[in-house]
């Protein structure tokens, strides 16, 4: 099994989504306004108290705002203009307090006071065995109305009232990007109701979206989880699943498939402590691009690392968001197919990706057998 990366959820997605924006001048007359425009948002201060209590967070610092797409106020981010947005976000979160046991943190966006079902993201923590830091990442593709505003936000599920846990300075950001509404078509699909998830570690189950939010052209739905992609080509996708689960330790494992076989580089998990401290839900998050032949047929499916019975998909949490962008986007994927040793709190270990499964040499370099882009 390979193991994900998730470079376009945490560190430098921006580099990457901006190389498929990019285009020449005579190309860049046909994108739509605002198309490649860029925001980074983030938080200097810290010291804010995470509780059960639902948190907005706040920002006091624009590494970068275009104004043609973007305006912030406090944690208010309004979006100036009319179409599609990518949204990427991280947040670290630290226990302060000597209570022992477990903290679980949620993470997600809000689009005029409303959750978005994409973007969801779980972290979770154990003071007893020194796990006392955690951070949230999400991802997610919406749609918008000019003056929409977004937020991010975090609370608490567990129902460990003695345990203090707070935002640590620093370790928030925001990132986004206007899309392009004339090069780029979307499929936007989510789950309103909670459906039965896995029961155990060997077979995956599908994720049966029950909502079409938007199926563009070159997008065909069979409405129990399978995602038809017409035309072939590259794609951008993002999905978050959260899962329920209250009988024992457990986790989600994630990953996407094309005609039933699995997307090397697309798994990814979440842990579940299911019985202790009301620490029993959390979302497995990806965000990578893929390319597919006409008439792949795209999965998001999930199955548990020890079995455990029952669990459930959860309404409004679960979606998956596929744009279909240009032959001519330039990008970069690596994957790592050998085990690497991390277990050290002292030592920041490397992640050595061996695989070039992609590299486009005009926009992109890597040092083979190194995570230096």
């Amino acid at each position: 099994m390979t193991t994900p990366l998730r470079t376009l959820i945490n560190s430098t997605p921006l580099a990457i989504i901006l190389a498929l924006l990019s285009a020449t001048p005579a190309d860049a007359a046909k994108s739509s306004p605002g198309s490649g425009e860029v925001a980074i948002y983030t938080e200097a201060g810290g010291g804010d108290a995470i509780t059960t209590a639902d948190f907005t967070h706040d920002f006091d610092t624009n590494t970068r705002e275009d104004a043609g797409s973007f305006t912030r106020a406090g944690g208010d981010i309004t979006l100036n203009r009319s179409g599609h947005y990518l949204a990427i976000y991280n947040s670290r979160f630290d226990r302060t307090g000597t209570v022992a046991n477990r903290t679980e943190t949620q993470s997600q966006l809000r689009l005029n006071a409303t959750d978005l079902p994409s973007g969801w993201s779980q972290g979770y923590t154990r003071w007893d065995n020194n796990q006392r830091e955690t951070i949230t990442s999400g991802i997610s593709i919406f749609a918008a109305s000019p003056g929409d505003v977004l937020q991010l936000h975090s609370f608490r599920t567990d129902n460990n009232g003695g345990a203090t846990q707070e935002r640590v300075a620093n370790g928030t950001a925001l990132q986004l990007v206007k899309l392009d509404e004339v090069n780029m078509s979307f499929a936007r699909l989510s789950l309103a109701s909670d459906v039965a998830g896995p029961t155990t570690d060997a077979t995956f189950v599908t994720v049966p979206y029950d909502t079409e939010d938007e199926l563009g052209s070159g997008f065909s739905y069979d409405g129990s989880g399978g995602l038809t992609l017409v035309s072939g080509g590259k794609y951008l996708v993002a999905a978050n699943t959260h899962l329920f689960e209250s009988v024992e330790r457990s986790s989600l494992v994630q990953h996407l498939s094309l005609d039933g076989t699995e997307v090397p580089g697309s798994v990814t998990e979440v842990y579940i402590r299911g019985n202790q401290n009301g620490c029993s839900d959390g979302a497995a998050v990806i965000g990578m691009i893929i390319e597919a032949t006409p008439g792949q047929v795209l999965r998001v499916e999930g199955r548990l690392d020890v079995g455990r019975n029952p669990t459930t998909y959860i309404g409004g949490r679960c979606a998956l968001s596929v744009v279909k962008i240009e032959e001519n986007a330039e990008y970069i994927r690596l994957i790592n197919t050998a085990d690497v040793n991390v277990n050290t709190d002292t030592t920041e270990t490397p992640i050595a990706l061996g695989t070039q499964d992609e590299v486009d040499a005009a926009s992109f370099a890597h040092t083979a057998a190194t995570s230096v882009v």
